[in-house]
């Protein structure tokens, strides 16, 4: 499995680079997914976060519907938002998630680290010694090591912090972002 690109703009924007909810379909092509790091959840009325995208702009996502799972929006976590769009107006710095679309929004244990890390991951390579990795983490199965020695090694040398990231992420998208 090759990572998606996170660095691919238009598949990963920014806020400022989403469609706005007054934008036609027309003229758009292809899929994005607004990647957001959780800040703090500020549940009032609505299920809502604060969040930052990519460049630490500052947003608040909302669901507009009601019983959404919360209980994986941590700080430090990422929110995957799928053809998500900015709202206008007063309101310039929200993303509303609308009703039913909710289970379309997944979440990433880790943060923006954690995906740009999964891209320094080699599909061949042993994460522990560098030799030819043939055999892959049970946890994610992205990582590969060629040994047991490396891969207790590779586990309490950093990819024990990253594994549910890593299986998060090969679940949400698997090849579908390089397509």
């Amino acid at each position: 499995m090759a990572p998606p690109d996170f660095a691919d703009q238009d598949a990963f924007p920014s806020l400022a680079s989403l469609p706005t909810t007054e934008d036609s379909d027309e003229g758009l092509s292809g899929k994005w997914w607004l990647v957001v790091q959780i800040k703090e959840r500020m549940t009032i009325t609505k299920p809502t976060v604060v969040a930052a995208d990519r460049e630490g702009v500052d947003l608040a996502v909302t669901f507009e519907e009601a019983g959404v799972d919360e209980s994986a929006w941590r700080k430090g976590r990422c929110l995957v938002i799928p053809q998500a769009r900015r709202t206008v107006g007063k309101a310039t710095g929200f993303v509303r998630v609308p009703e039913g679309q909710a289970g379309s929004v997944k979440t990433v244990p880790g943060g923006w680290d954690v995906l740009r890390r999964m891209g320094d991951v080699s599909d061949s390579t042993c994460a522990g010694c560098g030799g030819e990795g043939t055999s892959r983490c049970l946890g994610c199965g992205v990582v590969r090591y060629c040994g047991k020695e490396c891969q207790v090694a590779g586990w309490t040398g950093g990819h024990k912090g990253e594994c549910k990231g890593f299986k998060a992420i090969r679940e949400i998208w698997g090849d579908e972002a390089n397509e």
